[in-house]
């Protein structure tokens, strides 16, 4: 299989491939390949402006270094999140800015991704007796922050929590409620949810 990076900017994607895909039914998305970083910036400077439409697709051999000098027009911020299952078979997500999401957050200096994933849930959700299953996946992202254009990349493991207390939302990190739902019931959020979000509940079902 191809391998492909997805990455998410608002509501558009940013797709970076092995080859040119086809461009049938894809009139209102953008198409490039590149050099180098200096061929690529503008492309994407154009591309991230706000009102523009569409997705862009990026191709270059090999795909891993194309990934790698995309990177290196942004500022990169390691991140790790968990999507906690309880012994009722029941997903974790809080409701944080209006959106449903899962606990989530940056990595501190030093700490691996399988520490900063524990952690945040323990501080957002304040829940301890957590259990590493397996890694899911790792999500990408664009964001602006004042001046600067961030790609946040997520590694994002499934736990398991064996505890009873109820879990409560870390309010400084402005989540406002925090619901068990079992599978059954994912769809009631999907609708409010960040695409990136939608790409981890996939990895578990």
């Amino acid at each position: 299989m191809e391998q492909m990076y997805k990455v998410f900017f608002n509501s558009r994607v940013i797709y970076l491939l092995e080859k040119m895909p086809d461009v049938e039914g894809k009139e209102r998305d953008y198409f490039c390949t590149f050099q180098s970083k200096d061929d690529l910036m503008p492309q994407l400077t154009t591309f991230l402006k706000r009102e523009k439409k569409g997705d862009l697709y990026i191709y270059r051999r090999p795909v891993k270094k194309a990934f790698d000098i995309f990177s290196s027009c942004f500022n990169v911020i390691p991140a790790a999140g968990g999507l906690v299952v309880n012994d009722r078979n029941e997903y974790l997500v809080i409701f944080r800015r209006g959106k449903w999401d899962l606990p989530k957050g940056k990595a501190e200096k030093h700490e691996s991704p399988e520490t900063t994933a524990l952690r945040e849930v323990r501080e957002e959700c304040d829940l301890e007796e957590l259990a590493l299953d397996r890694f899911l996946t790792t999500t990408h992202h664009i964001y602006f922050l004042g001046d600067k254009t961030i790609l946040k990349n997520t590694n994002w493991y499934l736990m398991h929590y064996s505890g009873s207390k109820v879990p409560h939302p870390e309010i400084k990190e402005d989540i406002e409620k925090i619901i068990w739902l079992p599978p059954c019931r994912l769809e009631e959020i999907t609708g409010n949810t960040y695409p990136s979000i939608l790409e981890v509940l996939k990895t578990a079902g």
